[in-house]
């Protein structure tokens, strides 16, 4: 990858040099940056796609990207500890049918109160009653 600095701009080294403070320096350095012109110039070393939230809607229901996931990760789970279950492992399908009961309750709840506490606490613990309101949106999904 080139990091020279676009012409008539400077490298970050010189920034380093010529800047006093460390949010400047960040600035100035992260991914490349040189100045040209009095501005700042970024060299994006990842572009994120623009990807809507909504698979479908239709009138007030939505399906979401997360839902789908949340969907697939337990279709995955179900299948394959079915089939170690028929296989004779160390369970039997009764047993793990309780547990993936018990594991999709936990990870819904997990999800919403990971949201809850870690995007937005001040709001919860003044309004704990829409904790539970999953259909207003806001599920930790950290993949």
């Amino acid at each position: 990858m080139n990091t020279a600095p676009p012409e008539g701009g400077r490298s970050c080294a010189r920034a380093r040099a010529d800047v006093g403070n460390t949010a400047e320096l960040h600035r100035a350095c992260a991914g490349g940056i040189a100045r040209r012109d009095g501005l700042m110039y970024i060299r994006r070393m990842l572009q994120f796609p623009r990807i809507a939230p909504e698979i479908v809607s239709i009138g007030p229901l939505a399906v979401r990207w997360y839902g789908a996931m949340y969907v697939l990760a337990f279709a995955a789970a179900v299948l394959l500890g079915r089939l170690r279950a028929a296989r004779g492992g160390a369970f039997t399908r009764a047993q793990f049918d309780d547990v993936i009961i018990f594991g999709f309750l936990g990870v819904l709840l997990g999800a919403r109160l990971g949201y809850a506490l870690f995007y937005n606490p001040a709001y919860y613990f003044r309004h704990p009653s829409e904790i539970l309101l999953i259909w207003k949106g806001g599920m930790s999904f950290h993949g």
